[in-house]
């Protein structure tokens, strides 16, 4: 600007409080020089800043005369003859420096320099002012995120409730912008367009009160249509507020925020009336959405925790009628525990190949009472172990295979390697094997979890990996607390029980079988094995060999097993048919000449690798493996000879064809 206006030399002052003070340029960049106060009678670059108004003096003989600047100009090399003087003024008359420039030559300063002069300071003045302004509003950003971040803290941990945040935050938003009034509104009812209005108290403005009472917005038009159309509404002058019949002198105007998503409004917030009556503009808008964000959270998240209490609620209710359908009554409790007293475990039921005859099965009960009597009678809970095991057996749904004679299977098989390697398993651990065992498959509805993940079936959503499972040792858990089984436990001690029950149910899924037999067999083979680290994964091959451990039955009972598993996979086979899905062969009905090669691949890959890995930690269970092994060689060596087999599939294939429509899905 200096060589535009040809000027010889020139001042930049800067204004600090009620003083201008001289900058000075030098190597580092510049430095600060005197000060002066701005008022009359100093220098002139003081008296310009004082009044606001710029000055350009021409052919001036002796500046100094003039009693408004007796000091004259910076101290220059000559004296000058032609001075323009020009304030950096803001649009709200505040000065932020003042700019000095001389010639010493008899050459004036002509209209048309002053006016480039002045369209350039005034620039540089605006490019000012938004730095400075951004600065500002920078540090004021900062600390209004600050303060509603401390408010939402203080309402996630409950120190303040969802009105008081609401109240807060508005009155934050409403300081920040400079606002003199706002209303914030929660829609409730959209047909209606009913609210929860929050207003200013009369005696208190600087609180919101929600009315008690919802009120419809059909008057206030500018609420109306911000909520009928999800957008900002910023309206300024008269003419504009009366299109929305606002007819008030003293409101100026309104800034109308919607806050929600493209289909649903959460919250409104309307502020009234900037200080200094200025205008709404778009960084307002912004801003206050900011704040009401936390409100709309807020609110949502009250309405979530109001939901999940009704819904922890119908839980509840639900609970106790599932309670109520699988408990069994005081009569036929007492008739079981005087019954159960006449009653001695069987001959051989200490043999891994012992399975209860036809006879025998009316009494699986009795008998699983009589083996946890063997093991825990002296323990505290046992006393409350026989209307635990009634409802335990009501739990289980008549289904052909994961019914309670499989549950009794299971557990008979932990009972046996736990009573043959006593000094193995802590008394913990034992409780919690057979607890596992019985109630492994509690409520099974006979299809496996991956048909309940593609039908996308309610227990599949709430669990995401072994859903059965999951299912079994929440009705295992339910079950234990309603009977109190461990209430003679710290509930440190009762956690433990409930944490080691739970993972061993979870072990009995497939899928945790071939990961945990993975891993143990690398630990084994490379014999880096360690009790102390790696106990659970011997602890779920256990569970996982004793879940298949029908397949080491005589070969009459291991048919007869298979027989009702297949039939649980080929109904599942049926309802992916009446999905349009062709199912996997082995539950493909029309497949079931395959069932015994099937079976034999399964005993191999499945049971023999589960038996041989637990008889490396536990040799007393080779047995067991060996069952196995010869199990499926009897099948092998019967396979060429099984029309028999196949004539009573068959049978079962024509009766499935002659109705008309499937079997009924199990509701699971």
């Amino acid at each position: 600007l200096r060589e535009y206006t040809k000027s010889n030399d020139g001042t930049l002052y800067i204004v600090k409080g009620n003083e201008i003070q001289k900058i000075i340029p030098c190597d580092e960049g510049f430095t600060y020089g005197m000060k002066w106060k701005i008022e009359e009678g100093t220098i002139l670059a003081a008296y310009v800043a004082f009044t606001g108004k710029y000055m350009c003096l021409n052919k001036v003989c002796d500046i100094q005369d003039d009693f408004r600047f007796p000091l004259g100009t910076s101290a220059y090399d000559r004296r000058p003859l032609s001075v323009m003087c020009i304030p950096a003024e803001t649009p709200y008359d505040t000065t932020l420096a003042v700019f000095e420039y001389v010639k010493f030559e008899k050459t004036d300063y002509s209209p048309t320099l002053l006016k480039f002069a002045l369209g350039m300071i005034s620039w540089m003045t605006k490019a000012l002012t938004k730095k400075f302004q951004r600065m500002r509003f920078e540090e004021w950003n900062v600390d209004f995120n600050d303060k509603l971040l401390n408010i939402f803290y203080l309402y996630s941990i409950e120190e303040i409730d969802c009105d008081k945040l609401i109240s807060d935050i508005m009155i934050r938003t409403r300081d920040f912008l400079k606002a003199k009034q706002i209303w914030y509104y929660i829609p409730l009812n959209i047909k209606k367009k009913d609210v929860y209005l929050y207003e200013e108290g009369l005696t208190n403005p600087d609180m919101l009160f929600r009315k008690q009472k919802p009120v419809c917005i059909d008057e206030d038009k500018i609420v109306s249509y911000v909520w009928e159309m999800n957008t900002v509404l910023n309206v300024a002058g008269a003419e504009q507020l009366e299109e929305f019949d606002v007819h008030n002198p003293d409101i100026l105007s309104i800034l109308c925020v919607p806050i929600g998503s493209e289909e649903r409004v959460l919250g409104i917030a309307k502020v009234i009336n900037k200080h200094n009556d200025e205008m709404f503009t778009t960084e307002d808008a912004v801003e206050i959405r900011r704040g009401c964000i936390y409100c709309a959270l807020a609110v949502k998240h009250c309405n979530l925790r109001e939901e999940y209490g009704v819904i922890e609620k119908m839980f509840e209710e639900q609970k106790q009628t599932v309670l109520y359908f699988s408990l069994g009554c005081e009569h036929d409790i007492a008739t079981f525990l005087s019954a159960v007293r006449n009653v001695s475990l069987p001959k051989g039921i200490e043999e891994y190949d012992w399975y209860p005859n036809e006879n025998q099965r009316e009494y699986l009960a009795e008998y699983m009472w009589l083996m946890f009597r063997n093991l825990f009678k002296d323990e505290p809970f046992f006393e409350k172990f026989g209307p635990f095991l009634m409802a335990v057996r009501q739990g289980y749904r008549h289904v052909p295979y994961h019914n309670f004679e499989h549950a009794f299977n299971v557990a008979h098989t932990i009972y046996i390697v736990v009573t043959t390697n006593e000094d193995e398993f802590s008394q913990f651990e034992k409780i919690c094997l057979l607890i596992a065992a019985l109630c492994h498959d509690l409520d099974h509805p006979g299809f496996t979890n991956q048909f309940l993940n593609f039908t996308n079936h309610p227990m599949a959503q709430l669990y995401t990996v072994s859903c059965l499972e999951h299912h079994h040792s929440f009705l295992t858990r339910l079950l234990i607390d309603h009977y109190k089984l461990f209430s003679h436990l710290s509930a440190e001690e009762i956690k433990q029980y409930h944490k080691e029950i739970h993972y061993l149910i979870i072990d009995t899924d497939l899928n945790e079988f071939l990961i945990k037999s993975d891993e143990l067999a690398k630990l084994l083979n490379d014999e880096i094995y360690d009790d102390s680290l790696h106990r659970h994964l011997m602890k779920g091959i256990l569970m996982s060999t004793a879940d298949l451990s029908g397949s080491a039955k005589p070969d009459c009972t291991t048919q007869r097993i298979m027989y009702n598993w297949y039939q649980e996979l080929f109904n599942e086979g049926d309802e992916y048919k009446l999905l349009g899905v062709k199912p996997a062969s082995f539950m493909d009905r029309e497949n079931y000449s395959m069932m015994p090669k099937q079976q034999i691949a399964f005993m191999q890959v499945m049971c023999e690798v589960g038996a041989d890995l637990l008889s490396q930690i536990l040799p007393n269970t080779r047995k067991l493996y060996h069952l196995y092994r010869s199990i499926r060689r009897d099948w092998e060596i019967a396979l060429p000879q099984l029309p028999l087999v196949e004539a009573h599939l068959q049978k079962q294939l024509d009766e499935f064809n002659k109705k008309k429509t499937p079997c009924k899905r199990p509701k699971c």
